[in-house]
């Protein structure tokens, strides 16, 4: 259930946001689960999840109610957007009861894995489909907003009842699909019995970011594969910086002949963002964007303080940008230093309860890798649907163990 529910399309909440389907399924069948059964959290684990709710509530409500409190309109499009979160908070408390604690390290990890496959294979058939049903060239399907490689049902596609049952809505970024993968890849260092399927799944997830053009994306698993052959070198170290050094060739040849085809327009926005004083519009309008909400970030020690909230019609209201292009700037600007403080707190905790536990580490090498890039300056969202999912399931998953000590021992060895 956990592996499938999350893959279902969204159902479209107003013009650019939109529920999935599988979300709304673990809403109302999730607390019928736990209804019913025991939940068994570790003390550490467990104040490790309170402290994550409490940093969303203050980035994601707080704001909503203190606009509300101020009399300004805020959509219910947005409150009953943001509300889904609290279904992958269920998903870590899931892992903790009478139906899942006793599942090994290894079955659980098939559980991420296979929720990734399973969409990979989603995002592939939609490409085929979409060539066959409305032709469009080989540029489009690689890159196009409406048909192109960076959507797929997790991350953007919307059901309608128009001549294409799937279109485009909010979310559709690759920058969601590189947390996702990146999130199976981390597991999959510690998890995997097989190095094969771990290189296997490294250079699906690559080849798909490729696609997505996505350059954060493509730099954060580059980044990943470094750390992964040459700092984690417990595990097949010379398999993989072989598998590094292959895709390196691949991104390298691959830029080397970006200028002879159309359809490689990453790597012409990668060159343009190195050329000095030639940064491309994407890169533009980050710098703009950040300017922008920072002049009305500090405008007010109200708005330092509390944020100026997620709402997008109310961000845009006061600052001209739906969103902010960075979630480390986001919660900076939007949750504002109370925000900001307590995720701070949530990943300290973390990293001081990390070793032993081999969740809790990967949930540590995650968030370390993934804000290099893809949180620090692409729009990579942690409150996107596969970052939360990942998340709130290495937490569940760490207080299925208890400390003796400093350390970790999982309950059913």
């Amino acid at each position: 259930m956990l592996a499938t529910l999350l893959l279902f399309p969204k159902i479209a909440i107003g013009s650019g946001s939109g529920v999935l389907i599988g979300e709304i399924g673990l809403f109302l069948i999730a607390p019928l689960l736990l209804a019913v059964q025991s939940i068994n959290l570790s003390h550490r684990s467990a104040v490790a999840m309170l402290l994550f709710a409490s940093f969303l509530v203050s980035y994601i409500y707080f704001p909503y109610a203190l606009t509300l409190f101020s009399g300004e309109d805020v959509g219910l499009k947005s409150v009953f957007y943001t509300a889904r979160v609290v279904g992958y908070a269920l998903v870590g408390l899931l892992l903790c009861t009478g139906a899942l604690k006793n599942k090994s390290d290894h079955a659980l990890y098939i559980i991420l894995r296979n929720s990734f496959l399973l969409h990979a294979v989603m995002a592939l058939g939609y490409f085929a489909w979409a060539f066959a049903r409305i032709e469009p060239s080989v540029g489009e399907i690689i890159g196009s907003v409406n048909a192109g490689s960076r959507l797929s049902p997790l991350y953007g596609m919307v059901v309608t009842g128009g001549e294409l049952p799937l279109n485009v809505v909010g979310g559709g970024s690759a920058n969601l699909l590189a947390s996702h993968a990146l999130a199976v890849l981390v597991a999959a260092y510690y998890f995997e019995k097989s190095r094969k399927v771990e290189i296997i799944l490294y250079l699906l997830a690559v080849t798909l970011l490729l696609f997505g053009q996505s350059r954060g994306g493509v730099l954060t698993l580059l980044l990943w594969g470094s750390v992964r052959a040459f700092v984690l070198r417990r595990r097949s170290p010379t398999e993989f910086s072989t598998t590094l050094f292959v895709v390196l060739c691949i991104v390298a040849f691959t830029y080397m002949i970006a200028s002879l085809a159309d359809t490689l327009a990453l790597f012409r926005r990668v060159s343009d963002a190195f050329e000095i004083g030639e940064l491309d519009g994407s890169s533009q309008s980050r710098l703009q964007n950040y300017a922008a909400v920072f002049n009305v970030w500090i405008s007010s020690p109200f708005y330092m303080l509390f944020g100026l909230g997620l709402d997008e019609s109310a961000l845009q209201a006061r600052t001209g940008w739906t969103v902010v292009e960075s979630m480390y700037l986001s919660v900076l600007f939007c949750g504002g230093l109370l925000s900001a403080t307590l995720f701070c707190v949530f990943v300290g905790y973390v990293f001081r309860i990390a070793q032993g536990c081999p969740w809790l580490r990967v949930l540590k090498v995650f968030l370390i890798v993934n804000s290099v890039f893809n949180w620090s300056v692409t729009g990579g969202d942690i409150t996107s649907a596969p970052s939360l999912f990942s998340i709130f399931f290495f937490l569940g998953a760490s207080g299925r163990r208890v400390f003796v000590g400093s350390a970790f021992v999982n309950r059913v060895r």
